[in-house]
């Protein structure tokens, strides 16, 4: 609908203060459309606030629904006449930033931060903007949400961190780029394995070493299937020799015993590893 058709329905009675079918008001409808003209017009012929939340059980604000569906002008337009950037959809506890940084955004991610969003709000998964730039492996979105330099330690207990996920995809420059800006080399897991652990089992010599750089710990224990491990344990068992060599060299401990009561060197066939334990 064209604003000429809008500006003759409103001659002729159309009000935008009425929500349809008990659910949207024409505001909401309005910010899902590419068009700022649109929703500035519907505004100016509106009694309705810019934060009003729509009528479903989301709560959704014209804001939440615009950058839902991509549409950055129409953000940047909100937030310049008041739009509420903290604001949440209910069902998931997700920000507009959230989906701004899941759309891959970096212009509408730069468009929050600058009206001052909280840089790492975290939904109820769990996860902040920045667990989408870990994902994309977007040091331009980790940039963006590290301008400010916030705490990156605020996933929940247990959860997969922005870490997490840069090693799970062996991703060493965010891996380090996140490391540079304090994230936690150590996070608090018990259903999932360690940073650590996943770069010696997976054979991630760089990622390794960055990690131990950054003080991650050498001697944590990890439940590697119905086994408790340490990295040590791993890089004996999968037969890596440098990696056992460098874990040694970095004080991992020789004599640490498995949930089955075997230390490292038990557990491999490699003369080579072998040699290092003597």
């Amino acid at each position: 609908m064209n604003i000429q058709m809008l500006v003759y329905l409103i001659s002729n009675g159309l009000s935008f203060d009425n929500s349809h079918s008990n659910r949207y008001f024409p505001l909401h409808a309005a910010a899902r459309t590419s068009l700022p003209e649109l929703v500035m017009y519907v505004m100016d012929n509106s009694l309705i606030p810019v934060n009003q939340p729509d009528l479903t059980n989301d709560n959704s604000t014209a804001l939440l629904e615009s950058s839902i569906h991509g549409f950055t002008r129409v953000v940047v337009w909100l937030l310049e006449h008041g739009g509420d950037p903290h604001v949440l959809r209910k069902r998931d506890q997700m920000t507009p930033l959230h989906f701004a940084a899941r759309n891959g955004d970096l212009k509408m991610m730069n468009a929050f931060i600058e009206y001052k969003a909280k840089p790492m709000p975290i939904s109820k998964k769990g996860k902040t903007p920045l667990h989408y730039a870990a994902e994309q492996g977007s040091k331009d979105m980790l940039l963006i949400l590290t301008k400010n330099k916030p705490n990156l330690n605020v996933t929940p207990e247990g959860k997969e961190t922005p870490l997490d996920i840069a090693v799970r995809k062996s991703d060493g420059n965010f891996v380090s780029a996140l490391l540079a800006r304090g994230i936690d080399p150590n996070p608090v897991h018990d259903k999932i394995l360690p940073p650590l652990y996943v770069a010696v089992k997976e054979n991630m010599e760089d990622i390794v070493a960055m990690l131990i750089m950054a003080g991650a710990n050498v001697n944590s224990y990890a439940s590697d299937g119905k086994k408790l491990r340490t990295p040590l344990h791993a890089a004996c068992s999968k037969g890596l020799v440098d990696l056992t060599r460098f874990l040694i060299e970095n004080g991992a401990d020789k004599d640490a015993k498995d949930s089955d009561g075997k230390k490292p060197n038990e557990i491999t066939k490699k003369k080579e590893i072998k040699q290092l334990f003597i």
